[in-house]
């Protein structure tokens, strides 16, 4: 059996100022998400955001975790984690 490397993560400027808003509950699944992802983005419920190239969203209740993915070069970059509601307003500013 052959084992696969994970993938390096880096986050966006700012993410984890915006991480100190969200309840401690949702932080504390955050952390594990985070490192389930960076082991196999695969692995875990995450979808592929429609009219969005390489990106992908993760539901933690009334949150989104959204992250790129770069599966050539192995990389996972992490952009926001925010209400539902936001999310999706952020999204459409990065069109």
């Amino acid at each position: 059996m052959t084992t696969r490397s994970s993938y390096s993560v880096a986050f966006k400027p700012g993410f984890f100022k915006d991480l100190k808003k969200l309840p401690k509950d949702v932080r504390e699944r955050l952390d594990k998400i985070i490192g389930m992802i960076q082991s196999d983005p695969f692995a875990v419920s995450s979808k592929k955001l429609v009219g969005h190239a390489q990106l992908y969203r993760h539901r933690l209740g009334d949150y989104r975790l959204v992250y790129y993915l770069d599966t050539e070069q192995r990389k996972v970059l992490f952009l926001l984690m925010a209400h539902r509601r936001e999310v999706y307003r952020e999204l459409e500013k990065m069109r």
